[in-house]
């Protein structure tokens, strides 16, 4: 979790200090790509339930009441890997424990995460649906200090997500009973197993491997890891 509280710190940090992390986290870059070698259990563990049709993507699973998850996305993490490694997918899931609107929230997710790909976009894109659909639900929760879900005010609720959407809970409910809306669903379930191994947010390579959150303290070796776990069959 040390990576997660230097994002926290490198929001309002110097210039200077950002420069002293940025020699420590290269060396220490440096020393994992010349070793080339990740240990299962330690650095990553391996999805019992993998997410299917998932080669060539980093998945993150978030909760928008996740601070960590939130500090993530003000800090640009899937924006400053995207630079790193641009030939694959990046995706936001967000999970459904402990969510009172999770159905409601991952049918926003699965409409927007659809769009997207048909605009050749993902979620490290800030142009995206998918990362402006987490973006409002951050700033709702964290900004705004709104707790939309125990006040029971569903249609305010929901009207966060269909504004950014532009559509209409009836264009919606349509797209819900498609085939495409149920195959993400689905995928979506896995993400309540993935979150119950380290909390929020969460990592996965290909579909299939979890990278422990202690094992990366910067975007950097976060970056290498992930390169790893892509050769990885």
């Amino acid at each position: 979790m040390v990576f997660l509280q230097k994002i926290s710190k490198a929001i309002r940090i110097t210039i200077t200090r950002s420069l002293l992390l940025g020699i420590v986290s290269l060396g220490f870059m440096s020393a994992l790509a010349e070793t080339s070698t990740l240990e299962e259990g330690k650095d990553y563990i391996i999805l019992k339930t993998p997410i299917p049709n998932a080669d060539k993507t980093l998945i993150e699973v978030i909760s928008y009441r996740c601070i960590h998850c939130y500090n993530h996305h003000r800090f640009g993490t899937l924006e400053q890997l995207r630079a790193k490694i641009p030939n694959i997918t990046y995706n936001l899931f967000h999970t459904n424990w402990g969510q009172g609107y999770h159905k409601e929230l991952n049918a926003l997710f699965a409409y927007a995460q659809l769009q997207d790909s048909k605009e050749g976009k993902d979620a490290s894109d800030k142009t995206s649906l998918t990362n402006q659909l987490a973006a409002a639900y951050f700033q709702s929760y964290f900004e705004k200090r709104e707790n939309l879900e125990e006040e029971r005010k569903q249609e305010q609720f929901m009207k966060i997500g269909l504004d950014i959407l532009k559509i209409s809970q009836a264009k919606l409910d349509g797209f819900l009973a498609t085939k495409e809306a149920q195959d993400l669903l689905k995928n979506y379930q896995i993400s309540d197993e993935i979150v119950k191994n380290y909390g929020t947010p969460a990592f996965v390579v290909n579909g299939k491997y979890q990278i422990h959150p202690n094992a990366f303290d910067s975007v950097d070796i976060l970056a290498v890891i992930v390169e790893e776990l892509l050769k990885k069959p």
